[in-house]
């Protein structure tokens, strides 16, 4: 995984984490499946690019500190 995909990823756990969001709430609000995103957080697949952008998408409209 690369660095970018890494720290998106660590970033959405942290988010999954706070927000108290299901994982199909977030994958909703990216128009993914929740399981894409189970994958995603648990490292059995590598978001791709689309993904990635989406992801940035969603942190970006709900900001967290």
């Amino acid at each position: 995984m690369e660095k970018e995909e890494t720290y998106l990823i660590t970033r959405l756990r942290k988010f999954k984490e706070k927000s108290g969001w299901s994982y199909q709430k977030v994958g909703s609000h990216m128009g993914v499946h929740g399981q894409s995103v189970v994958n995603w957080l648990s490292g059995v697949y590598e978001p791709s690019p689309m993904a990635c952008e989406k992801i940035q998408k969603l942190l970006d409209e709900f900001p967290f500190k």
